[in-house]
């Protein structure tokens, strides 16, 4: 709208910034339904803390036994050592996928949004 205060007049003329707004509730939810469904549902391996198996976890476990891995200083070099290149990769495998989980509902929204426009104008 031109005369809205809180849009700059260029802006406002030109529509741009105004067709994504209020879409932002839409991608959170997709993260953070991705984001707890990947800790509640994906298995990983971890190395028991006494270095002598694996275990299979859920990804919550599996961070809550490998973030304080990796804070302790290094002791033995082994299977069981602090390395944090697979924690580091997980988490960033997983704040990826809830990305691509929030940018997938964020368009469901925006064509919930365009079909709601487009419905609310009547025939053209």
């Amino acid at each position: 709208m031109p005369n809205d205060p809180d849009i700059p007049a260029e802006q406002a003329e030109q529509g741009h910034g105004t067709r994504l707004r209020g879409l932002w509730p839409w991608f959170a939810a997709g993260f953070l339904v991705v984001f707890v469904g990947m800790l509640l549902f994906v298995r990983m391996l971890s190395m028991h803390p006494s270095g002598e198996f694996l275990v299979s976890c859920s990804l919550w476990r599996y961070y809550a036994i490998e973030i304080p891995r990796a804070l302790k200083p290094f002791h033995n070099i082994g299977p069981a050592d602090g390395s944090n290149s697979g924690l580091l990769s997980t988490a960033f495998q997983h704040v990826l996928c809830s990305v691509v989980g929030g940018v997938i509902v964020l368009g469901f929204g925006w064509g919930v949004r365009k079909m709601g426009k487009r419905l609310s104008r009547g025939p053209d």
